[in-house]
């Protein structure tokens, strides 16, 4: 399992990049002007830092693609934490489903660094 990843295209906002990553891997829509910052995360072994975002659906439709053979929506007691790409960075998950329950969202700056896996809070939503 992983999350959807991508390059910025020449004039292209980061939201605006991740709306269309999300797109061409998933078949979902989302406006990247509702899009929120939710964390920064820096794979620091792989040389590559992510900008993870939250943004409501535009509609309900996804589906698979070439880049995506399996799409699908979770609860929180449903994410098969044990099938993700990277399990060392699991915690972040949690603790997106953890913000979605109390319904206040942090922003979050993550390393993964020699197998440890380091979150702390930067920022809260107003």
């Amino acid at each position: 399992m992983d999350g959807t990843v991508g390059l910025c295209r020449g004039g292209e906002s980061l939201e605006q990049a991740a709306a269309r990553e999300l797109f061409e891997e998933t078949c979902a829509r989302v406006d990247p002007q509702q899009m929120q910052l939710h964390m920064v995360g820096n794979l620091v072994r792989m040389n590559q830092i992510y900008m993870v975002f939250r943004a409501p659906l535009l509609s309900p439709e996804f589906s698979t693609t070439e880049e995506a053979s399996e799409v699908r929506l979770f609860a929180a007691d449903e994410f098969p934490i044990e099938d993700f790409a990277f399990p060392e960075v699991a915690d972040n998950v949690q603790l997106f489903y953890r913000d979605l329950q109390r319904n206040r969202f942090g922003i979050y700056m993550g390393t993964l660094e020699n197998g440890k896996n380091t979150i702390r809070v930067v920022g809260r939503e107003d």
